[in-house]
Order: structure tokens, then C-alpha cells, then sequence
């Protein structure tokens, strides 16, 4: 599959996404944390022999620029002079340090004014990194900008020091943790006892847009994307991650199963991109599920639906072509991309969550006759009416039991109001170069059948290396158990086709095992004969799913200069299930079969895989003027390879109810054999991916993938 695309547009004016820098109090420094520096601002300043320093102060006082400089080296400008009206900012700095030998850089919200002859000067820094609540930062990187990585890391009490020479004065240093906002300084001369307190968070969520195998800035991105924060999630909905999402994406559906009710069992079908197919079972409703992306990793729907929402930090919904630039055919459906949060804190950090959830059964639509209204219509409907009265027992038979008072109501028999509960405990932290993260979840979920239950175990391993601001190393262990289980009393839907003057029990106190329209007729085929779906809740039949899944991460980021950086993962999926469903061979369903040979079934499916897929992807984006013109280019690779083996069996012939292993059958169902199926599937494709800004103000996109598979062949 080849995608070609070409986009262009005008957008308002709009600067450029940047890392925000917080303040540092040094000698003659200029500080960031706000907003980064308008040099297009325009200014009007009269100057007559004005010093520089003068028309600096003046700017700052107008349009709050500020500025770093060293005083010694700034008195050799010459004095300003002229009448500058509605001048912009860069081109009267542009005119002070016309025919010097001194430059500036904009270095967010400061301007450094630096002399480039060539005189070497040597620093000495020393000083302590705190978090924002005082806790020395160990391991914060303490970066010379400009120094070729010159650079140090503090020690395990957030202490460093560092020595260097510059050609310019004064240098900036830029000191930064994950998960912390970087900050830069500028020093004109050695400083001893500095203290930096740095920021949580950094880029925010709302700003950038992560597809999974790079980060834009949403201002340049021309795709079609929702952004939802982890937080915002849970305030909707902290028990169903599906409802929740559906109701802030616009134009996303999620189709439930109405005729399975409240089965916790039941994984919805989620629409981003409408349906592409008709799904005439429960097994193609995949064709249209979107593609899940959980850490640059793919998984299923189930894995989502079970997914512990407080790990959440943000999704991104990608719905049009520039998703299947990404992830080619496999975007054919849109795509869900999951970030789950990183580690923030330094000191270790234990945090536990509890959900209750209590589900009520509401049959108020289901506005029903009682038994002598149904026994009344039936007769009206002439149901009664035969030439030779063969049906006058048989309703008199049923007036009886309307008069003695029998009016059951089918409908709430298998309902209950089941208690539902999820925990979650994890425990994240930081020590020198290392943060670490663990999370144990357990879910218990009920529905309103009686008897149906789903039970999830999941257990998160993270552990990150970070060699200063070069290049970082992650381990991701995930590793998921469910226990599936349906309701014994079956399908809701069977309990709203019995009648209310028919009782479960006979004179004896016994279930009933099955209803016919005529007592007299013993039948067990045709529309008169129906099961009695209580009776067969008594039984050993059963059907269970067991799913297991372990899943192996290995994330890497290296930032080869300033502006480029190369990432890259790689998976390795081991998955297993196991379908069980026995039917006794006292269900009511066996009633007219007097085989034992052929009564009681017990089917089997089991399941296994092993997948794994990689990725590359070359990241480089530059800033060619102060105007906010640059460029950002984007280029990668993908693998993915699956393996999948399946088995099915059906054996029937049991001759107790109990007896319920199959190894107790008599044999295997002629018209369903021993079978199974083995899939293998390989994926490799390349895309590439520039963006180019000019002054904020237009852009332009330029996105090329190929890809392919064997599914093709």
C-alpha cells in the first residue's frame, strides 16, 4: 500500500510549541518561565546618545523582554541615537549592535546579548536542584548550552558543580529532570550555594499531539485528532473507559449488544470512521474496531475495556489520513493512542485506588400483561378455539391456576443487584538515574444475570535509565489474567417469552423442566415448547474463558545533538485462552433425546500466540529564524510479525451431570471434528513526514508511507 499526501493551509497567528523555563536569581542573568519572547513586538523609543543598556531597560519596561548580558562587555557599545517609531524589537536590537562584534539569542523569554571576538572566559557553578516541594533532584542534568553536551548530573543529594569556559558571556545553562520542566540561566561569572527549584509537568498535554510513534505540535498538525486528558476521563466515567471516551470524541460510537444487557462479559464495538463491514457475528465485529495503541504498543479491545483508567495520563483519537500515514492499513478504522503516566516524583510515591459500582436492574419499559390478561388475550386470539374442543382442558387447565393465584414473574427471576469492585495500588519513584514504576489491579465485575462474572488481574513493571539529557532506556513487563464466566440462567430474553400462568415448580416442590402450550402435549419441538431456563441454573453446565497475556517492552531514546533524536521499541507478545462450555445431559434441551450417546456436550477451544513488532523513527526539527519559521522532519520504519495457533473440539455423550470433565464423554460430534487453524502474518512498511512553518502563519505537510504484507500475497 502506497499513501501519498500534500497539505496546505493558512492558519492565525500562533507561536510555536516550546519547553517553558522557569526563573533563576543570578549576577546580571536573565531568566525564562513565561512566555516565549515577540520579537516581532513593535516599540516607538526616542534615543539621543542613549547607552545601550538604557534602550534595553526601556524594552523591558514596554513589552517585558528581558535580557542577560555582562555589564563589562555591553559599556564598549556605542551610545544609541534616532527617533524609532513602531520599530519592531528585533530590528532595533538589529540597529544597537550594528557594526559590533556583538550578537543575541532568544532564549524563550530572555534575550542573551553575548560578544562573539573570540575572548575566552572561564565559569564555575555550583549549586543544588530541588523539586517543587523542596526534595533535592538527584540525577538532574546540568547542561551548558552551546558546550557540545558539556554537561553534569547531580549527586544523590541534587548537589552539583560545574566548570567551563565560554567565548561568550554570559552562558546559559539549562538544567532539567523527567517529568519536570527544563530551566535555563544565565550566568555572567562563577557562582557558588545556587539553588534551582524546578517545575512539574513541562510540555502540556493539550499542546502537542502523540500518535504513537512521534510528538507534534498541535498548531502545525493538520490531521484530525481529539486530545483527552487521563483526569478528564475519570470525572465522566471512572467505571467504563469506552462510555467515557465516546462522550468527548465527537463522531465516535459505541455499539453495545442490547440483547446481552449488562453481561460484564460483553466487550462493546467501538465506530471512529463509521463501518467499513456488516458483522454478522460476534467475531467480525473486529473489522471495524479501531486500531489501540497502549504505549507504542498494540492491543486488543479487551485489553482496553480492562484497561485501570487512573493509569491514564492522555489519549489521542486519530481519525483520517494522517493516522494511516502512521500505521498504514491497520488505521483503515481510525486509531486510539494511549499514553499511561510517567514517573514524576522523586521520593517514592504509593497511591491506591477503590471503585464500587452497584448495578440496578430497571424493567420499568417492559410494561407486560399478568397472567389472567395473557390467558384472556390468548383466548380472544382464538388460541382455544378448535372444532373438537381438543384445547378446553388445556384452558381450563391454566384458568385454574390464574384463579389459585399463580401470577410468577418471569422477568425478575434471574435478575439480582450485584455489587461491582476495582482496585488498583502502585508504587513509582526515583533514585539517581533510575525511576521505577509497579502497579497491581484487580477487577471484579458483575452483571444483573445471576451467576455471570468477570475477573481481571493485572501487574505493571516499568524501570527507566537515564543517561543525563543523551539518551534513555526503558524495561515495560505487563502481564494480564481474566476470568470470564456466563450467567447459568442463559439468555434474559428466553424469561420475556414465558408465561405468567405457567409456575416454575409442579405440586411436588420440583423445577419444572419445560413448558408446552397444550399440558397434554408432551412435544418437545415446535413454538409450544419452551425450556424452563430456571431449572437448567440448577445444573453443572457451565461456560468460562480464561485469558492471559504477557507482553515485553523495550523502549529507547537517544538525542544524538540538540536537534536530532532517534527513538525506537520493540515488543514481544505471549498470549493464551481457553474456551470452555459444558452442557449437562439433564438440560431441558435433551428432553425428546433418548441416546445417552448424544446427550451433554462439552466444547474446548484453546488458543496461543506469540507476536512481536519494532520500530524506528529519526526525529529532526530546527528553528531557522526568531520569527518562528522552522521545519521538522519525521522518517521511520515498521515490523510486526504474528503468530496464532487455534484448536477446537466438541465432545459429546455424558452420562451424569456431574460428570462435567471432558474426558467423560462417549465420543466427538460427528458434523464437528477435532479441528484448528494456524495464521502467520508479516508487516513491513516506511513513512516519512515533514512539516514546514513560515512565521507562524503558514505551513505546509508533506507525508509519504509504503507498506506490506503478507496478508496480500
Amino acid at each position: 500500500m502506497h499513501t501519498f499526501t500534500f497539505r496546505f493551509s493558512r492558519i492565525p497567528r500562533l507561536l510555536l510549541l516550546v519547553t517553558l523555563l522557569c526563573r533563576a536569581v543570578l549576577t546580571a542573568q536573565a531568566q525564562g518561565g513565561g512566555e516565549p519572547v515577540d520579537m516581532n513586538a513593535t516599540l516607538t523609543i526616542d534615543a539621543e546618545g542613549t547607552p545601550v543598556t538604557a534602550v534595553l531597560d526601556e524594552i523591558t519596561r514596554k513589552k517585558g523582554i528581558r535580557f542577560a548580558y555582562d555589564p563589562e562587555d555591553i559599556r564598549q557599545l556605542p551610545a544609541v541615537t534616532g527617533h524609532f517609531k513602531n520599530i519592531r524589537v528585533y530590528e532595533l536590537l538589529g540597529k544597537c549592535l550594528e557594526g559590533t562584534n556583538f550578537k543575541y539569542e532568544t532564549e524563550n523569554d530572555f534575550v542573551v546579548i553575548y560578544d562573539t571576538s573570540g575572548k575566552t572566559r572561564k565559569f564555575t557553578v555550583s549549586g543544588t536542584v530541588y523539586d517543587p516541594n523542596k526534595n533535592p533532584l538527584a540525577g538532574a542534568s546540568v547542561i551548558l548550552k552551546g558546550g557540545n553536551g558539556q554537561g553534569v548530573s547531580a549527586d544523590g543529594d541534587g548537589r552539583f558543580s560545574i566548570t567551563f569556559t565560554s567565548k561568550t558571556s554570559p552562558a546559559v545553562l539549562e538544567i532539567g529532570f523527567l517529568g519536570m520542566e527544563s530551566r535555563r540561566i544565565a550566568v555572567t561569572g562563577s557562582a557558588k550555594g545556587l539553588k534551582v527549584s524546578l517545575k512539574e509537568g513541562g510540555t502540556q498535554i493539550e499542546d502537542v499531539v502523540v500518535n504513537g510513534m512521534f510528538t507534534r505540535n498541535k498548531n502545525t498538525y493538520t490531521g484530525s485528532v481529539t486530545t483527552i486528558k487521563g483526569e478528564d476521563l475519570v470525572s465522566i466515567s471512572n467505571t467504563n473507559i469506552m462510555t467515557a471516551l465516546s462522550a468527548v470524541t465527537p463522531g465516535m460510537v459505541v455499539v453495545d449488544n442490547n440483547a446481552l444487557g449488562s453481561n460484564p462479559n460483553a466487550i462493546p464495538e467501538i465506530l471512529i470512521r463509521g463501518s467499513n463491514s456488516i458483522a454478522t457475528s460476534a467475531e467480525e465485529k473486529a473489522y471495524n474496531n479501531p486500531l489501540i495503541i497502549l504505549d507504542g504498543a498494540e492491543i486488543t479491545m479487551e485489553e482496553l475495556y480492562d484497561l485501570d483508567m487512573y493509569e491514564i495520563e492522555r489519549i489521542d483519537v486519530l481519525k483520517d489520513a494522517q493516522a494511516a500515514i502512521v500505521y498504514g492499513d491497520r488505521a483503515a478504522n481510525g486509531v486510539i493512542v494511549i499514553e499511561r503516566q510517567q514517573v514524576t516524583d522523586s521520593k517514592p510515591r504509593l497511591s491506591y485506588n477503590f471503585v464500587p459500582e452497584l448495578s440496578i436492574p430497571d424493567l420499568s419499559s417492559m410494561n407486560l400483561c399478568n397472567a389472567a390478561q395473557k390467558l384472556e388475550l390468548e383466548r380472544l386470539a382464538g388460541l382455544y378455539t378448535t372444532e373438537n374442543g381438543s384445547m378446553d382442558e388445556a384452558y381450563a387447565y391454566k384458568l385454574q391456576n390464574v384463579r389459585r393465584g399463580v401470577n410468577t414473574d418471569w422477568i425478575r427471576a434471574p435478575l439480582r443487584v450485584p455489587f461491582s469492585h476495582t482496585h488498583s495500588l502502585s508504587l513509582s519513584g526515583r533514585a539517581q538515574k533510575i525511576d521505577y514504576r509497579t502497579s497491581l489491579r484487580f477487577s471484579d465485575k458483575y452483571g444483573v444475570m445471576k451467576g455471570d462474572n468477570r475477573r481481571n488481574y493485572t501487574l505493571n513493571f516499568s524501570i527507566g535509565y537515564h543517561m543525563r539529557d543523551k539518551l534513555t532506556l526503558r524495561y515495560t513487563a505487563n502481564y494480564s489474567l481474566t476470568d470470564a464466566k456466563e450467567s447459568p440462567y442463559g439468555d434474559f430474553s428466553a424469561y420475556t417469552r414465558l408465561n405468567p400462568y405457567d409456575t416454575p415448580f409442579d405440586e411436588y416442590g420440583n423445577l419444572v423442566k419445560a413448558f408446552n402450550f397444550d399440558p397434554e402435549d408432551t412435544s418437545t419441538s415446535g413454538d409450544g415448547h419452551q425450556v424452563n431456563p430456571l431449572y437448567n441454573a440448577t445444573l453443572s453446565s457451565f461456560e468460562t474463558t480464561r485469558d492471559q497475556t504477557l507482553r515485553n517492552t523495550v523502549d529507547a531514546k537517544w538525542y544524538v545533538t540538540k536537534d536530532f533524536f532517534i527513538t525506537g521499541q520493540f515488543n514481544v507478545d505471549i498470549k493464551t485462552n481457553q474456551y470452555d462450555r459444558y452442557t449437562s445431559p439433564e438440560d431441558a434441551t435433551y428432553l425428546g433425546e433418548t441416546d445417552p450417546a448424544k446427550r451433554g456436550e462439552y466444547r474446548l477451544g484453546t488458543g496461543k500466540a506469540f507476536n512481536y513488532d519494532g520500530k524506528i523513527v529519526l526525529n529532526y526539527g530546527r528553528n531557522l529564524d526568531d520569527r518562528g519559521t522552522g521545519f521538522v522532519v519525521n522518517a521511520g520504519a515498521d515490523i510486526q510479525h504474528t503468530n496464532t495457533t487455534t484448536s477446537y473440539t466438541t465432545a459429546i455423550g455424558f452420562l451424569k451431570d456431574d460428570l462435567s470433565d471432558i474426558k467423560y464423554a462417549l465420543g466427538y460430534s460427528p458434523s464437528s471434528l477435532p479441528s484448528g487453524t494456524e495464521t502467520l502474518l508479516a508487516k513491513v512498511g516506511f513513512f516519512a513526514i515533514g512539516n514546514f512553518d513560515f512565521r507562524n502563519r503558514y505551513f505546509a505537510d508533506i507525508s509519504y508511507r509504503t507498506s506490506g504484507s503478507s496478508a496480500y500475497g
